[in-house]
């Protein structure tokens, strides 16, 4: 109980709170999912508003579902979460022509994502 007590009280010093973000820098990023899980309990601690907005995107293999993140002119920032991870994936930028916004909140996107897309509506309208 004391060994706790002693680093919750250190905590409070800024040279132990550079001691552990070196650490967290410098070793801790090479051990695997360490950052993903980080990320996700840092959202389960302090849970912020999710701004992203449902979209389809058209793909040469058919629709494919995902966020957006950034506009541009002509083109649009991507994510392409992973089913039923949908914390994993990949960033795209894409064409503003081939995205469809979708009509539904980030929270039951993200549901319909991690049962493999089943309930994910079929077209709303588009972003142009």
């Amino acid at each position: 109980m004391l060994i706790v007590y002693l680093f919750g009280w250190l905590v409070k010093f800024s040279s132990a709170v550079k001691v552990k973000d070196w650490i967290e820098h410098s070793a801790l990023q090479f051990i695997p999912g360490y950052l993903t899980y980080k990320a996700q309990l840092q959202q389960k601690i302090s849970p912020k508003a999710d701004d992203r907005k449902p979209v389809w995107v058209n793909t040469e293999t058919g629709k494919r579902p995902g966020f957006l993140i950034d506009e541009h002119e002509s083109e649009a920032v991507i994510f392409f979460p992973n089913s039923p991870d949908s914390n994993n994936g990949v960033v795209v930028m894409v064409s503003k022509q081939k995205v469809t916004k979708l009509d539904m909140t980030p929270s039951l996107f993200i549901k319909s994502m991690q049962k493999f897309g089943k309930d994910l509506p079929a077209e709303n309208k588009v972003l142009v």
